[in-house]
């Protein structure tokens, strides 16, 4: 899902914090099944318990009503449940209604209730409403454009693994922006972490990155490597960049960059729940 200006933040479960209370018995089963992708086990036990007023299973099936899975997609009814899990402190409810208000989905767009129920969630230590947070300052929506204001915002969110906020942490390095040092070897470090976790717009990051050396020893094969993940997510010129750096390259160099991607998964972090 596209959030703000080319900044990709995932509603989904891969980011479920189970803030409110310790995971029930039927939670963990629900979450077993829906990594699995028995979508239609999932829901009947998450229902059962949101229905039954359980605030970790209203996230929970207010994100399979969100995407449309095992259910048909109903934002409206993902923002019910988000609101009544929120109503019994639950921080990752309080984040996706923030998420919901700043992209206008399921409600009227409103970046000031985004706010609110960011801050509510950060205060529970959320990291991925920080990052919201840090977004809302950058893009001044709802607020005085701040730079400096986002990046403390992002480096608080990128301190616990959010890839976004690594991201965008990582290009406000490299251009010095936010009141911090320009330094590419620093940018190209987290622009690493970010892509390491599979979030597309760092691996193309990270393409460009080898490919002109910028905080990296240049390697032209890493690049080919990295382009080809971003491709894969559709990136914006990650094909093309990708088939310019596989003409400059030996056949054996091409064929090990596209075997390595082919093999490559992404790296768990604590943010990745």
């Amino acid at each position: 899902m596209r959030f703000f200006t080319g900044v990709v933040l995932s509603l989904s479960l891969t980011t479920l914090a189970l803030a409110a209370t310790q995971p029930s018995t039927s939670d963990q089963a629900g979450m077993n099944a829906f990594r699995t992708k028995d979508y239609a086990t999932a829901f009947r036990l998450w229902n059962q318990q949101a229905s039954k007023g359980d605030a970790n299973a209203e996230v929970n099936l207010g994100m399979m009503y969100l995407r449309g899975l095992g259910v048909t997609r109903n934002p409206e009814e993902a923002m019910k449940l988000f609101q009544a899990s929120a109503l019994q402190g639950n921080g990752q409810a309080e984040f996706q209604l923030g998420l919901m208000y700043a992209k206008g989905v399921g409600v009227q767009q409103n970046y000031g209730e985004a706010m609110h129920y960011y801050e509510l969630a950060a205060e529970q230590g959320d990291a991925d409403a920080n990052y919201g947070i840090g977004r809302l300052f950058e893009e001044g929506f709802g607020v005085t454009q701040n730079d400096k204001a986002a990046a403390t915002w992002y480096r608080k969110a990128a301190e616990h693994g959010v890839a976004p906020a690594q991201y965008n942490l990582s290009l406000m390095i490299l251009k010095g922006k936010g009141g911090e040092k320009r330094d590419e070897t620093a940018a190209f470090a987290l622009c690493k972490k970010a892509a390491e976790q599979g979030f597309g717009p760092a691996e193309a990051q990270l393409a460009t990155m080898f490919e002109h050396g910028q905080g990296v020893t240049a390697n032209t094969e890493q690049a080919l490597f990295w382009s080809t993940l971003a491709a894969k997510q559709q990136e914006k010129f990650a094909e093309r960049q990708r088939a310019a750096l596989a003409a400059r390259l030996s056949p054996e160099a091409v064929t090990r960059a596209q075997q390595s991607a082919s093999e490559w998964k992404p790296v768990l972090t604590t943010s990745s729940r």
